[in-house]
């Protein structure tokens, strides 16, 4: 049932929505840059409920919330274009957001896997380049946690039940968007990076939920966005919390070996200044924000800013946003999930958890640890421990500013620059 007039303006859509049918609203001129959202609103997984929904239900429910706070909270002329990110037992998130039905494995019903995008946020910020690219490699560039009003929302879970692949999560979809109580649901984290903005955990469908809304298809390229910086990168490669067992240190051992591991990794992938990469890592007499000695601003090799300063990496609280984008890009570019060694907590501040000075593989000792695909606190500091004899990596931040690279979007990392010394 349509909500009355006097509530968040059904009429206005009722009359827009007549005129477009009627060809008197004019397509806005060429295709444009896709946007995307998180909803400001939260409601259970009975997307029914939701006062947006119009009187759909199921998928048709989560298309409709998207529609009408892209045209009331944002006011887009392509409104209509919106649909939720969600899959189901015969929908895949993918296709949908193409601008098709069906699902991935059967190409949507295409003579082959159709591709979209890009989409930028509504703050202007790039989300990614492709779906293809952000389904494949998890090419996320910001977190998706601006809403249908350009703000940032509170970080939080948002039904998805698809899939790091754009795919159907199995059994993951809340009996098709219809049930509020019982059963489960896969959720994403707005705040993420990586696959975990769509695939973080399963929750209740009776938890309260947002949902992220594309315009489909495809559009325009996104504007250039890369600007000087100091380079930060998560490591390619992985070992135990003994770093100078790793061969890349070179023979020399604690932060040390970090050290010489960051720079060993920034020269084979042709960065510049690799002297000047040090190991985000914290001992019990050396703190890693100490490590730091600019100011940033700090960038991923992809050129996404990831904090304007190096006040701007720390928050407080483990829980709270501390990066603009979470550093889940290594040192040649690729797109990375799993977590690192950093015996630092979220204020940049040793916790004495570090392997011993980074000197141990033992299983009987354990380090603090950052999530690579957060940008709230926990991408240092998280709030449990890893045992040292596991493998993580290790985050590397050039000291350096500066850095600039042309064509970057190429993957490209042989023509680096250096603006500043």
């Amino acid at each position: 049932m349509a909500r009355p007039c006097d509530l968040q303006s059904a009429c206005t859509r009722i009359f827009i929505s007549t005129l477009a049918l009627l060809g008197v609203l004019a397509a806005p001129a060429g295709a444009a840059v896709k946007k995307m959202f998180v909803t400001s609103v939260t409601g259970s997984a009975n997307l029914s409920t939701w006062l947006e929904a119009q009187g759909q239900t199921g998928l048709a429910a989560g298309d409709a919330i998207c529609q009408t706070l892209a045209h009331d909270g944002a006011g887009l002329p392509t409104w209509q274009d919106f649909r939720a990110w969600l899959s189901t037992s015969t929908e895949d998130a993918y296709c949908r957001v193409a601008g098709f039905d069906g699902q991935k494995a059967s190409d949507c019903g295409e003579l082959g896997l159709p591709d979209a995008g890009p989409w930028e946020r509504l703050d202007g910020e790039p989300f990614t380049n492709s779906l293809s690219g952000l389904t494949a490699d998890w090419a996320l560039l910001h977190s998706p946690i601006v809403d249908e009003t350009g703000a940032l929302a509170q970080s939080g879970l948002v039904f998805t039940g698809t899939l790091g692949s754009g795919a159907a999560y199995a059994a993951g979809d809340c009996s098709g968007w219809t049930l509020g109580t019982g059963g489960s649901g896969r959720m994403g984290l707005n705040s993420a990076g990586g696959f975990w903005w769509t695939s973080a955990s399963t929750g209740t469908c009776d938890l309260p939920g947002r949902l992220f809304c594309f315009e489909t298809g495809s559009g325009d390229a996104l504007p250039p966005w890369e600007a000087p910086g100091n380079l930060v990168f998560a490591s390619s490669i992985y070992n135990t919390g003994n770093l100078g067992s790793w061969p890349e240190a070179n023979g020399a051992v604690g932060l040390a070996a970090g050290d010489a591991i960051c720079e060993s990794l920034a020269t084979s992938a042709g960065l510049p200044a690799p002297d000047s990469f040090v190991a985000w890592l914290s001992t019990s007499t050396v703190d890693a924000v100490d490590r730091v000695t600019s100011d940033g601003p700090f960038k991923r090799v992809d050129g996404v800013e990831v904090a304007a300063s190096r006040a701007d990496l720390l928050t407080a609280i483990s829980s709270n946003l501390a990066l603009e984008s979470a550093i889940s890009v290594d040192e040649t570019g690729d797109y990375v999930a799993s977590n690192a060694f950093t015996g630092t907590n979220s204020s940049g501040l040793g916790t004495l958890h570090d392997c011993s000075g980074w000197t141990s593989s033992s299983f009987g000792v354990d380090a603090t640890f950052g999530r690579v695909q957060e940008t709230r606190g926990g991408w240092t500091g998280s709030t449990d421990f890893q045992a040292c004899g596991l493998i993580l990596r290790i985050y590397c931040i050039s000291n350096v500013g500066g850095i600039f690279r042309d064509g970057f979007e190429s993957n490209d990392t042989s023509r680096w620059s250096a603006s500043t010394p």
